[in-house]
């Protein structure tokens, strides 16, 4: 048997990252190439030219035409951020890399920063993948299905009745010979048919065909102007499941044995669509592991500024 291309990529490796983004002044130079690729220019007055000087662990750019002050951290996920340059590539690189997920804890551990910080750093990184994909549209052939992320509580209820438990819809595009190409996962307030319909018309193009087991909510994707090809589970052999339902079904397997094989604990009703959201970036981008961590750089670069307090707020 052949090996798998994707599965088998180099990548880019600890030793190589290492070498590019060891120090600050490396880290600083690569976040000026894609902050300003033709040269400083002031976010106040457009001036392309500049004096630096060092300030604590940054370097400070002020403008030779109206003497504002920048730094490269202005206006980047990194802004206000009290962790240095290189341990914040290196959070990156362990997100970007991490073949299922990685936890608060761990980079607590790899960076030797205290875990609150871990843990802010984990997810605003996740935050910038999150709003990365928002944007995306799976098209074509869909397969899609319903599940549930989080357990019973003690003393609470069992089943989907569980209040610990949250509603999430898993969608894979595939292409004409039933390849997975793209994901997504989002979680639900319910499985309603006005639910899901809302959730279609955001996340998938007009004029796919979406595969679905027989719930009563996915009838509603026809109201979307989809086509709607749907399947009795109960009632359908292994090897129908394999033809029709083979890649949510494989997917949806190994997000639950990613997130409950590296978490402790996660509040889903608050958090999962961000760990969701990082699991769906890496898989959009598996066909090239060399080029995702320059990928989630220049996200984190681009993304809006959230502070702690932001992140916190509930969905």
């Amino acid at each position: 048997m052949s090996k798998y291309s994707v599965q088998f990529q180099k990548g880019l490796s600890l030793f190589e990252f290492n070498k590019q983004f060891g120090t600050r002044e490396k880290c600083e130079a690569f976040l000026f190439r894609v902050k300003w690729p033709h040269g400083f220019c002031c976010p106040k007055c457009s001036g392309n030219s500049a004096s630096s000087f060092n300030k604590g662990k940054h370097t400070v750019y002020q403008c030779r035409c109206c003497y504002s002050q920048t730094s490269l951290l202005v206006n980047t996920l990194f802004q206000r951020s009290h962790v240095t340059l290189e341990k914040w590539f290196l959070a990156i690189y362990l997100i970007s890399e991490a073949k299922t997920s990685i936890s608060s804890l761990d980079i607590h551990r790899k960076l030797k920063v205290n875990h609150k910080t871990a843990w802010l750093m984990l997810q605003k990184i996740m935050s910038a993948m999150v709003e990365q994909e928002k944007s995306t549209k799976l098209t074509g052939r869909i397969e899609i299905d319903d599940a549930y992320l989080g357990g019973k509580l003690k003393g609470g209820k069992r089943g989907r009745g569980s209040e610990n438990k949250q509603a999430f819809i898993a969608a894979v595009e595939t292409d004409e010979k039933k390849h997975p190409q793209r994901l997504k996962i989002d979680p639900v307030g319910t499985f309603s048919r006005d639910e899901v319909k809302r959730w279609v018309k955001e996340h998938i193009t007009e004029g796919s065909h979406i595969v679905s087991d027989s719930l009563d909510c996915f009838h509603s994707v026809t109201e979307c102007n989809c086509s709607h090809e749907f399947h009795n589970a109960s009632q359908m052999t292994e090897a129908d499941k394999e033809c029709h339902f083979k890649w949510v079904n494989t997917i949806l397997a190994n997000v639950k044995t990613s997130l409950s094989g590296t978490f402790h604990s996660i509040e889903v009703h608050r958090y999962a669509f961000r760990y969701f959201g990082a699991i769906v970036y890496r898989f959009n981008r598996r066909m090239n592991l060399t080029q995702i961590f320059y990928d989630l750089c220049s996200t984190t670069i681009f993304a809006t500024p959230i502070t702690a307090k932001e992140l916190k707020v509930a969905i």
